[in-house]
């Protein structure tokens, strides 16, 4: 099953979809100047961050044509 399948009971468009890029989710790059994730580890590092992938917000629609 297809959530863009308007069809579907659960169904999204592509426009629903957000990637989210919070202040605290990034830290300084002192090697490449700029920014990186904050991330969880590092290798086998344990870093403290939040994740080694941005988070995503999708609006999901139901469809209630029975």
């Amino acid at each position: 099953m297809s959530l863009l399948n308007k069809n579907n009971n659960l169904f999204t468009t592509q426009k629903n979809a957000q990637i989210i890029t919070l202040p605290f989710l990034f830290i300084n790059d002192t090697k490449y100047k700029g920014q990186k994730l904050y991330r969880t580890y590092l290798g086998y590092r344990y870093q403290g961050g939040f994740s080694d992938h941005l988070p995503i917000r999708l609006k999901v629609s139901i469809n209630n044509n029975d």
